[in-house]
């Protein structure tokens, strides 16, 4: 697997996608759950998840999106290799601002952003 172009794949699909699209790609979230644990791709991944736990949860795939991305931020045992705060707060800082069926998990990670 070339993890940076299946990354750069998936984001060129759903970065813009609208709910059903997203909704049928919801096998994805563990894939990008996968991806997140590369340093490189850490914030790029996360930044995807989230914009799939922003979609109303319905179907099989409901909450994977929201779980997937807060296992990531654990303080213990998360095995990451990101530096937390850092990723903390970008991510927050990028989903502060919208609006959508996901204010716990927007609650969650500004949180840890104080």
């Amino acid at each position: 697997m070339l993890p940076e172009a299946t990354l750069g794949a998936l984001e060129a699909v759903f970065a813009n996608a609208d709910k059903e699209t997203l909704l049928r790609g919801g096998h994805y979230i563990c894939l990008l759950h996968a991806l997140a644990y590369d340093p490189a791709l850490f914030e790029r991944a996360v930044k995807l998840l989230c914009k799939f736990a922003e979609v109303p949860d319905e179907g099989n795939f409901e909450g994977e999106a929201a779980k997937a991305v807060t296992s990531l931020f654990y303080i213990v045992g998360s095995g990451t290799h990101a530096p937390l705060r850092r990723g903390i707060c970008n991510v927050a800082a990028g989903i502060g601002q919208r609006r959508g069926p996901a204010p716990r998990l927007r609650a969650w990670l500004g949180s840890r952003c104080a």
